[in-house]
């Protein structure tokens, strides 16, 4: 195994273990936090989709969150977000890994298409959006922020599925803390 494959290795396990950990702690969290609604309290034929807060410039903190939700849309399933209120969690979230070898590699996957497929959404859009959302929006001065504004095809993905699948994006986001999100 030459050092390059061991450092991807090493990456993967820093990965894996760093969202193993955060989605332990935030079940953890959730079952002492006693503030669950019973199912009966929730609308019939209803997605809930449980996330922390709403984020400052996307509508949540965490890829997985908004790869969950950019799916619902698509395939117009009906849902209603639920949101959590674990600060510290979202602050280990948004600490999270984020590497340029990623960052490039998803640029060379997306190439010149319009969508990951080609001209039409697939679900694996879903993913992918979710996971560049958090660079594009999040990145807040991180090593990554330069990174992502470097791949204009990342960028201009960014905005055509926000275009596609938030047109609510704004109210789904506190907008730098400077308002509540309203949905």
């Amino acid at each position: 195994m030459n050092l390059i494959e061991k450092n991807d290795a090493m990456w993967w396990i820093k990965v894996v273990g760093g969202s193993v950990i955060a989605t332990i702690g935030t079940y953890l969290v959730w079952r002492k936090s006693g503030k669950r609604k019973s199912r009966e309290e929730y609308p019939k034929d209803t997605v809930i989709l449980h996330q922390y807060g709403r984020a400052p410039y996307a509508p949540s903190m965490s890829p997985f969150a908004i790869k969950l939700e950019t799916y619902l849309r698509m395939a117009k399933i009906p849902y209603m977000v639920c949101l959590i209120d674990v600060q510290y969690i979202i602050k280990d979230i948004y600490n999270s890994i984020r590497t340029y070898a990623r960052i490039k590699y998803e640029n060379e996957l997306l190439g010149e298409k319009k969508f990951l497929l080609g001209e039409r959404p697939c679900e694996e859009d879903c993913a992918i959006f979710g996971q560049l959302a958090e660079w594009y929006w999040l990145s807040f001065g991180h090593r990554s922020e330069p990174v992502i504004k470097n791949y204009k095809n990342l960028c201009d993905y960014c905005e055509r599925m926000k275009e596609t699948f938030w047109p609510d994006w704004d109210e789904c986001n506190s907008n730098g803390t400077k308002k509540e999100a309203t949905k």
